[in-house]
């Protein structure tokens, strides 16, 4: 739907959906790191995976050539972001993990 005199289009219920689930993670992610909870990592890369597929699958429409590099800037943000994360994931995966019973 688009209001014809202002020229904006209106989100549809998922895209609303999907955009407040994805800030309420943001907050939730941010809470975790802030307290130091092991499940940060795990929630910090997710939400950064789900930005870089978002805004892949669904590119923005953008015609100024700042713009475009700053969302440039902000995807390799997110991907390095979320490698960082997935690093931190293994650690503390293999670190909670018992070994195997041969093992010292």
């Amino acid at each position: 739907m688009t209001i014809p005199f202002l020229d904006l289009q209106i989100l549809d219920e998922f895209q609303l959906y999907g955009y407040s689930a994805y800030v309420l993670m943001s907050l939730i992610s941010v809470g975790l790191l802030f307290d130091g909870h092991p499940l940060a990592p795990w929630m910090e890369m997710i939400r950064c995976l789900v930005f870089l597929g978002f805004s892949i699958k669904q590119p923005f429409t953008i015609e100024s050539y700042w713009a475009h590099t700053l969302l440039f800037v902000v995807r390799v943000f997110h991907f390095y972001s979320a490698w960082i994360f997935n690093q931190e994931c293994v650690d503390t995966f293999t670190k909670t993990t018992p070994g195997k019973a041969g093992e010292s």
